[in-house]
């Protein structure tokens, strides 16, 4: 896996940083904030057959809470906000399923330009890795001043190899792209595996001539005799 530039600056040292990599099965979202920003979030995981409480990050106080559920087959897919005056001054989680937000909502109808959105079309639950981000460090409390998404490639590199109306790619092999079924015959090709991130030649299965299973016969009946 590894991180998506974050929505936000990661330039301030004084910053406090939180990371959630590896806690994708997310279930809830608490997210507390006032007209100027975002002042915590904190997350409930799935995480070996229970639900797990994140360590909420950010900030006590703030005028709103917002509780985010989300479904048993929902997970996050992107992220959109608008960072201005040094933070996060709106918030949006996409889903499979949807959108949640925007939370605060400061300058999200005038400042186009600001908004920034992470979407690099995830489509599985197993491509979304975590979270992670940062927050102000103030005296009397700070506000949320990035936020960012882990993502594994494995599956995103398969869907991204250049296709034309004959099937997908690979260093210019072509590669059937029929359905994978029981019926199809075993002289097909297989689907493109991925080894360490990078897609391989895929392995064509061939029947042994006729010589060679006469032979590998013939030396069996040999070492038979040998052993007697």
């Amino acid at each position: 896996m590894f991180k998506l530039e974050p929505i936000g600056s990661t330039l301030f040292s004084s910053d406090v940083i939180w990371d959630e990599k590896g806690h994708a099965r997310i279930s809830y979202i608490y997210v507390t904030f006032t007209h100027y920003g975002i002042i915590s979030i904190q997350f409930i995981y799935f995480h070996e057959g229970v639900h797990v409480e994140s360590q909420k990050h950010g900030y006590f106080g703030g005028e709103h809470t917002i509780r985010v559920k989300l479904g048993n087959d929902e997970y996050l897919t992107a992220l959109s906000g608008v960072h201005c005056d040094d933070h996060i001054t709106s918030l949006t989680f996409h889903t499979n399923k949807g959108e949640h937000g925007p939370f605060c909502k400061r300058y999200s109808g005038y400042h186009k330009s600001l908004t920034r959105k992470i979407d690099v079309g995830i489509c599985d639950r197993s491509e979304f890795c975590g979270l992670y981000g940062s927050f102000s460090e103030k005296k009397y409390g700070g506000y949320l001043t990035s936020i960012g998404m882990y993502i594994s490639h494995n599956r995103s590199i398969i869907n991204q190899v250049p296709r034309t109306s004959f099937g997908a790619t690979y260093d210019h092999q072509f590669v059937r792209a029929e359905s994978p079924d029981h019926t199809t015959p075993s002289g097909h090709y297989q689907y493109p595996n991925v080894v360490d991130g990078f897609p391989v030649e895929p392995i064509r299965r061939r029947k042994s001539k006729l010589k060679d299973r006469i032979l590998s016969k013939f030396n069996k009946a040999i070492q038979f005799l040998i052993n007697l």
